[in-house]
């Protein structure tokens, strides 16, 4: 039985999460030249599209109104799970200043 010897090739590792290469460039520079760059691209690419003679089926506005009733329905059990939290942050923010004025007198 012949078996099939495969190179062993080691990759140059690559600094993870913060490396020193990492802080000589600033911090997060690096990423919001990404960003701009993307959206740079995506601006490009809008720019210079040709008309798609294409048409969009019904499924996919079916699949769209979906969506917007998933994200409604996430975001009201979002407010009902942090309901109280969300009621106390509101209550300090607008009754801060009656506090301390009945704390002071």
């Amino acid at each position: 039985m012949l078996r099939s010897r495969r190179p062993s090739v080691r990759l140059p590792s690559l600094p993870v999460g913060g490396g020193s290469d990492h802080k000589r460039r600033g911090g997060n520079v690096s990423h919001v030249w990404t960003a701009a760059k993307l959206v740079v691209v995506l601006l490009v690419c809008c720019v210079l599209s040709r008309k798609a003679y294409a048409y969009v089926d019904p499924g996919t506005g079916s699949y769209i109104f979906q969506v917007m009733i998933a994200f409604l329905v996430g975001g009201l059990f979002a407010v009902k799970v942090f309901w109280k939290k969300i009621k106390c942050y509101f209550n300090e923010l607008l009754f801060k200043g009656k506090r301390q004025e009945k704390d002071e007198g």
